[in-house]
Formats: C-alpha cells, sequence, structure tokens
C-alpha cells in the first residue's frame, strides 16, 4: 500500500526526517544521482571500528564524527533548504550518552539503506525523485551563484542614476499612523455625534486599535485602523496640514473629507533625511547588483525552458518533460507536488501545475550545467548528497516494514475511528487567494511608491492583478499570474494576524489595501470563498487510513528503534584507542574573519602539516568573544605533538593565531594573541 505521512512525526522526533510516499516503479527513464558513498568513505580508511551489526554492518569512527556534523549542519539549516555555504557552527563537545545516541541513530539508518538497496527501493520513483530534489537544491544556488559572480556594477552606471533621480534618496518626514473612518451617510449629524463622542472615548485612554476594529468603516479597520508610516504631504489637502502636526501618541480631531469623517492617531515620527553621498552610492549599488542579478537569473531560466519547452495538457498523464536522456511524467509531477507539501497529497489547479513543471524543468537543466562546471564534485556537495541519499533509502524500507508489519484496517476499523474522531474531518473555510509581494521598501528607496501606484491602479481597474503579479511581484507565485490557490483559514493564520484580519474581511473579487509587513509590503486578493462543511467518510477514508496508521505506530513508536537494533544484532565496539586530541582556542574580537585551520608538528620546530581540510567558520566581524574547537581524531595515543591555529581572512591574508601549543594527549588550549 501507499503511505504518505503515517510515519512523518515518528521519524521527525527520531532524527528529524520526513517520510513521503513510495511511488510506484513506473514505465520510462529518470536520471538518478550516483551513489558518492565510495567517494564519500574513502577518507576514513583505517578508523576504527565503533559498532557493528549482522550480517556484514559495521560504522567507524570516521563515519560517526561525518555524521555528527551533517546532523549538527542539517539541523541549523530549514527544512529542506540546504545552503551550499552550510557549514556546523563551532558547537560544544558531545557527551558520551550523545555519541551513543547519534551512532544509535546511524546504525538505524544504514541498516535499513542497506534493506532498501537490496530489495530495489532505490529505484522506485518516489526514491529518484527525492534524490534528485536533493541534488538541485544543493547545485542550483552554486550555479547562480556562479553565474551572478561574473555581474559587475560600474561607478558610471551609478553615476547615470544619481543624474536621472537626484532626489531619490530624500527621506520626507513620516507620520506611523491609524486611522478611524466612517461615512456621513444619510444622516450626518447623526454620524457626526457618533465621531465626537468616539473621539472623546480616545482621548480619554481608550485603546485605538480596538475603537478601529469595531466602530472603522475604512479597509484599515480590520488592522486596527493600521495605515503604516505615511508622508503627510501625500495625504489630500484638506488632512495633510492637522496631520504633520501630530506628535507621537496624540490623536486629530475629526477631519472631514471625501464624504466622511476620520480620526488619526500618530504613534511615531520619523523625521526627513537623506544619506550622505557615499552611502548614496553603495545603496544604489547594492540595489543595482540585486537587480540585475535577479534579472540574469530570471534570462537563464527563461533560455532554459525555452530550450526544453516543456508542455503540460492538464486532462493528460502523459509525458510533459522530454530531453534526449530524461523524461518526466504527468503522474511524476503530481508526486512532486505531494513531496514540496510534505506527503499531504495536495492537488494543484492548472497554475500552480504549469508553475512547478517550469521551476522542475528549469532546476533540471541548471542542475546539469552545474555539473557540467563540475560543481557536483565539491567535497562538500558529495558528502551531503551520500547521507541524504541513505536517509531516503532508509525511510522507504522503513515505510514498508512498518506498514505491512501494521496490516489492513477493515472498513468496519476505519469506519469507528471516523466516527470516534469526526470532529477532525471538517472541510475548514478555504479561500483562493492571488498575492503580490513587493519586498521590503527599506531596500529599495522607490519601491513604497511604486506598491502605492500599483494598488491604486487595481483599485481603479487600469491594472490587471496577473500582470502587475507577473511584473512586479518576488513571490513564486509570480510566474503564475499571483494566483496561490485555495488556501486554508489555518494557512492564512501562520501569516499573522494583519493578513488574516485584513483577508477575512473581504468578499470575493475585493482586496486588501497595501499592507505594510515586516516581511514587505503586500497586496492579497480573495477571487473565491468556501464555506466550513462536515465531510462524510467516503470523502476521507484516505486520510482517515493514514491517521490510523499513525495512532497505530504512535502507540509503540519509542520501542521500534530499540527492536530494530536488537533485531540486526547492533554491538557497540569497546573502546580500544584514547580519544582524539582536542585544540582549543577562544578570540576577544574578529574584524573579516574567513576561518581557521590547525596545524600539527611532531617538532616545535616543525615542520608542520594541515589537518583541517576546510576552513573551520568563524563569526567574519564581531566583537563578541569566540571559542573554538579542533578534534585531532589521527593523533597517535602516547605520541608528543605540537599545534598552532592560522587564521584566514576575507581577503586571503592568513596569520597564525595563537602560540605553538604541546600535546601529550591532554588538550590544547590557545588565546588570540592578536
Amino acid at each position: 500500500m501507499i503511505l504518505d505521512t503515517s510515519l512523518r512525526r515518528l521519524a521527525v522526533c527520531w532524527f528529524s526526517l520526513g517520510l513521503f510516499a513510495l511511488g510506484p516503479l513506473a514505465p520510462g527513464a529518470l536520471a538518478t544521482p550516483g551513489d558518492d558513498s565510495r567517494a564519500a568513505s574513502s577518507a576514513t580508511a583505517g578508523s576504527p571500528v565503533v559498532a557493528t551489526w549482522k550480517p556484514h554492518g559495521e560504522v567507524t569512527q570516521a563515519d560517526l564524527d561525518r555524521w555528527i556534523a551533517y546532523e549538527r549542519s542539517a539541523a541549523s539549516a530549514e527544512a529542506e533548504e540546504i545552503s551550499s555555504e552550510s557549514q556546523a557552527a563551532p558547537d560544544s563537545e558531545l557527551s558520551d550518552d550523545e555519541r551513543t545516541a547519534a551512532l544509535r541513530r546511524l546504525a538505524f539508518i544504514e541498516s535499513f539503506a542497506a534493506e532498501a538497496e537490496r530489495d530495489g527501493l532505490a529505484d522506485s520513483r518516489s526514491s529518484q525523485l527525492r534524490l534528485e530534489r536533493a541534488r538541485q537544491r544543493l547545485l542550483v544556488p552554486r550555479l547562480r551563484r556562479q553565474l551572478e559572480a561574473q555581474i559587475t556594477v560600474s561607478d558610471a552606471e551609478i553615476d547615470e542614476l544619481l543624474r536621472q533621480n537626484p532626489d531619490a534618496f530624500h527621506r520626507p518626514k513620516k507620520l506611523k499612523l491609524r486611522n478611524l473612518y466612517k461615512k456621513l451617510g444619510d444622516d450626518p449629524d447623526v454620524v457626526r455625534g457618533q465621531m465626537d463622542r468616539i473621539h472623546q472615548r480616545l482621548v480619554a485612554g481608550a485603546d485605538f486599535a480596538e475603537l478601529a476594529e469595531q466602530e472603522s468603516e475604512s479597509q484599515t479597520g480590520p488592522r486596527g485602523g493600521m495605515m503604516g508610516f505615511v508622508d503627510p504631504q501625500e495625504l489630500p489637502a484638506a488632512l495633510a496640514g492637522p496631520v504633520a502636526r501630530l506628535a507621537p501618541g496624540e490623536i486629530s480631531r475629526p477631519l472631514e473629507y471625501g464624504g466622511g469623517l476620520t480620526i488619526f492617531q500618530c504613534e511615531e515620527v520619523r523625521e526627513a533625511k537623506a544619506p550622505s553621498a557615499a552611502e548614496q552610492r553603495q545603496i544604489l549599488r547594492r540595489q543595482l547588483l540585486r537587480q540585475k542579478h535577479r534579472q540574469a537569473w530570471s534570462d537563464f531560466q527563461a533560455k532554459l525552458l525555452e530550450e526544453a519547452k516543456p508542455r503540460l495538457d492538464p486532462a493528460s498523464e502523459g509525458i510533459v518533460l522530454e530531453l534526449p536522456d530524461y523524461r518526466l511524467t504527468a503522474s511524476d509531477l503530481d508526486l512532486i507536488a505531494q513531496l514540496r507539501a510534505a506527503g499531504t497529497g495536495a492537488k494543484l489547479g492548472s497554475p500552480q501545475r504549469r508553475a512547478l513543471l517550469d521551476e522542475w524543468t528549469s532546476a533540471v537543466l541548471a542542475t546539469r550545467q552545474a555539473d557540467e562546471l563540475g560543481l557536483g564534485h565539491d567535497p562538500e556537495v558529495v558528502e551531503t548528497l551520500h547521507w541524504r541519499r541513505l536517509e531516503i533509502l532508509a525511510e522507504a524500507a522503513m515505510a514498508r516494514s512498518y506498514t505491512a508489519e501494521i496490516g489492513e484496517p477493515s472498513e468496519a476499523e476505519l469506519r469507528r475511528y471516523f466516527d470516534a474522531h469526526r470532529a477532525r474531518y471538517r472541510e475548514l473555510p478555504a479561500y483562493d487567494l492571488e498575492v503580490l509581494h513587493f519586498g521590503k521598501a527599506e531596500d529599495d528607496p522607490k519601491l513604497l511608491a511604486r506598491a502605492e501606484e500599483v494598488s491604486r491602479r487595481l483599485a481603479d481597474g487600469s491594472l490587471d492583478f496577473a500582470t502587475a503579479a507577473r511584473r512586479d511581484s518576488i513571490d513564486p507565485s509570480a510566474a503564475a499570474g499571483g494566483a496561490v490557490g485555495w488556501t486554508s483559514k489555518r494557512q492564512i493564520a501562520l501569516l499573522g494576524p494583519t493578513v488574516s484580519r485584513s483577508i477575512e474581511a473581504l468578499e470575493p473579487g475585493e482586496r486588501t489595501p497595501l499592507l505594510h509587513l515586516d516581511t514587505g509590503l503586500w497586496i492579497f486578493g480573495l477571487k473565491g470563498l468556501r464555506e466550513a462543511r462536515e465531510l462524510g467518510f467516503e470523502e476521507v477514508e484516505g486520510k482517515v487510513r493514514d491517521d490510523w496508521y499513525r495512532s497505530r505506530i504512535a502507540q509503540n513508536g519509542s520501542d521500534l528503534l530499540d527492536r530494530r537494533l536488537r533485531e540486526i544484532g547492533f554491538e557497540v565496539a569497546p573502546t580500544t584507542s584514547a580519544p582524539p586530541r582536542v585544540v582549543r582556542w577562544s578570540t576577544a574580537s574578529e574584524f573579516e574573519c574567513y576561518g581557521y585551520h590547525v596545524y600539527r608538528g611532531e617538532s616545535p620546530d616543525g615542520p608542520f602539516e594541515r589537518m583541517t581540510a576546510k576552513p573551520i567558520a568563524c563569526a567574519g566581524t564581531s566583537d563578541v568573544p569566540q571559542s573554538y574547537r579542533f578534534e585531532d581524531a589521527s593523533a597517535t595515543p602516547g605520541k608528543v605533538y605540537y599545534y598552532y591555529v592560522e587564521a584566514l581572512s576575507t581577503s586571503g591574508e592568513r596569520k597564525r593565531l595563537t602560540p605553538i601549543g604541546e600535546s601529550r594527549g591532554e588538550p590544547v588550549a590557545t588565546k588570540d594573541e592578536g
């Protein structure tokens, strides 16, 4: 049977893994990344064995150290967003119990991965696509950085921008405002009386945001009247003067404009200012470079898509992408959507499928170019893919093993489970959304004005939302004209109370005003609304089945790891060697630091050999004291060694950081000399 998510929570508890459906073996060839384990493990030759299991499994000390480094690196990265520059930060030394726990996790994974290899699970569509996705996550950002490194901004370009936009960096006085608005309507005197009473309550100390939510008829009402930072001179003349005179905490009298009355509250004032000439040039250079980077990558992706010409017929189950040695089917695309949605099995609409196909196609071709440039041979890429491959194969074997063990539930069992948990199976309110994300105004002096112009043109009908999204939005939905598709109320709540209240106040066909959020400037549109309703058993039978499996596994989940290790005869090898030598050093501050290398010699006069394959990451430029450590696992027990640490700057300069320290088996502790 196919199971999407039954084991995910359990796996996350064990070792931060996610489980996806085992895809059926499908016809057609998908390029599967090769197993780099031989290359990745060549450095472990001669390392002592620290654990074994039947029939021929073993873990060396070097394997364990590599696994711990990978776990630390993976834990510090965002979920499945593996940075090609990522490197485990200096961390405290693991206790014996922590190392043993890491060793047990590694044996658990390697034993299941070997089982998956033996039984051909590596050839399943799901495994192939997950391996390919892991390669894309590593190689595409590397290729993009390599392309961007060739892009420069000249002084002449900066001069021309300054000539064309002499006042671009003048920042006028702005006030952070809330407003409370009521239309005068058919009985203006009644409304004026209401607003006078509201004004009295506000002056007496009533909460402005609460009253705005309750009383305001403006679009800002659902978010407590918040307008964000406003230039008073951009307000209508009847409002500009009174608003400009407000001090932080002050509340205006009711002001009449446009057939209504409005009250303003000032929360903060930003005085007018402009950066220095040098700062202006720096900002423009950074801004223009980002624009060039985005444009160059967009052009590169468009060229890849033009060459590949992927095709998508929503009603077809045929091939949607075909290259000389690669093809992708519509069912493959559905599985990719499941993987991206963390196994929820979410179905995508046509615009989202089109965007996903384009994204996947460009990633496939970009990954190939990265391979042609040799980026796939980077030791860090090889190391990460080695462990990701083991994890993916282990998850496939785990899913098969535990779901087969539990067995297939009867319909009567599933119905009983459904009846006992009926409250779970409701279709929550859902919103068919479109979004525009302009980015952060502080990154671009002109961005706020452009976003306000777009908002104004959307409101008066002179600009189409899809056109604006493709042109101005930085959200991934831009390629689909800003269409996000159906989004649950729970998902919207994750965007924060401002967004949630603003969207819930819309009727189908309406859009929010320009929202000023921490993540930037946004506009949301509501294309359609689906009300909440109770779901029948037949509609959710698949989800009920997954939930039933999840509950059965959770009942004895804490015992599965122990049981597996008993089944394979896992044993920790007795310790026969001395613990590794540890070199520790600290810095009072750092300036333009790139990293550190550790050197070892058998005499205080050398020669010295570099022991670090790549620099140990540092804090860069920092006034905060830092502490670092390096374990020399290759040191011969009982032998005397001498160590020193070399600092590398971002400019390439090298400098010996510490005095030479002697070690006879005890830790070497040094300090920054400079």
